[in-house]
């Protein structure tokens, strides 16, 4: 979006003229499309503004690029021009991310946490079916993250079902417990299943005078993109098998040309199903 002169600003016309036809320009050789917002440019200059539709449809200003000639006329900022003369800069403000807080805020509530590949904290999770297989998942995961692929091994200690479970889906649990009859805040519900989201935390902050005495409890669950169950096969032929949370089947691979696969896919910022592709 291109954020014009406000009715209040400071600098001449021909400056605000010019800076605007110079974003323009920008946006131009961008190939963007763009939106112009009459009169809501910055008091000190023109700006780009990109803006961020959250879950529920509002716009958040995040990324911007402004223009500002009052700081450099302020502190008497000059520089010797082409034809010898002083000329006064026009200095940009650049905010990549803008408000970082609510850059992530906004990615963590329109994806629910379900992040892609490349962007996934952890983008790949083996699952051992006994502790036998612990060694061989350890060697795999130091070459994967030798590779740049964040990898990690389940810990352990359930089912390889539950492993799936786990980190296939997040799950909340709610337990109320009140100072009123029968074990429950008067008035709430029985315990219940919900899937967070960050209205859910301000229950933390609510009076609690006879509400929650008792925080949510958290199943510890996770979205992990691709999954690799690793048993007697795998590791005497040497290999992973590689399946996307979402069902899909990457396929069986040599430890070596999986790590080749999912490197590629993290540095292209793309699914490795993608790269198949290719």
């Amino acid at each position: 979006m291109l954020s014009t002169r406000p009715e209040k600003a400071v600098g001449s016309d021909e400056i605000w003229d010019k800076a605007t036809t110079a974003l323009k320009d920008a946006l131009g050789t961008k190939g963007w499309d763009y939106q112009v917002d009459e009169g809501g440019g910055a008091f000190y200059g023109p700006k780009i503004d990109i803006k961020i539709k959250d879950a529920i449809g509002r716009l958040w200003q995040c990324s911007t690029v402004q223009c500002d000639f009052n700081l450099p006329q302020r502190f008497g900022m000059d520089y010797v021009a082409a034809d010898g003369s002083k000329a006064q800069p026009i200095m940009l403000h650049r905010a990549i991310f803008g408000s970082i807080e609510r850059f992530f805020g906004v990615l963590i509530e329109s994806t629910a946490g379900d992040f892609p590949f490349w962007l996934a904290p952890t983008q790949l999770r083996l699952l051992p079916v006994s502790d036998d297989f612990l060694p061989y998942c350890e060697a795999a995961v130091a070459k994967l993250a030798a590779a740049g692929v964040r990898a990690e091994v389940d810990p352990g200690g359930r089912s390889v079902g539950k492993q799936i479970k786990i980190a296939n889906q997040v799950r909340a649990t709610v337990g109320f417990c009140g100072s009123g009859a029968g074990g429950r805040a008067l008035g709430q519900p029985e315990p219940h299943s919900f899937r967070p989201s960050p209205t859910w935390l301000q229950h933390r902050s609510m009076p609690q005078p006879r509400l929650l005495h008792r925080l949510p409890l958290l199943t510890p669950q996770d979205k992990i993109p691709i999954l690799s169950v690793v048993g007697s096969a795998e590791v005497e032929a040497g290999t992973l098998k590689l399946e996307m949370r979402k069902g899909s089947q990457l396929g069986e691979f040599p430890v070596a040309e999986a790590v080749a696969l999912l490197a590629a896919a993290a540095n292209k910022a793309v699914e490795p199903i993608d790269v198949q592709a290719l």
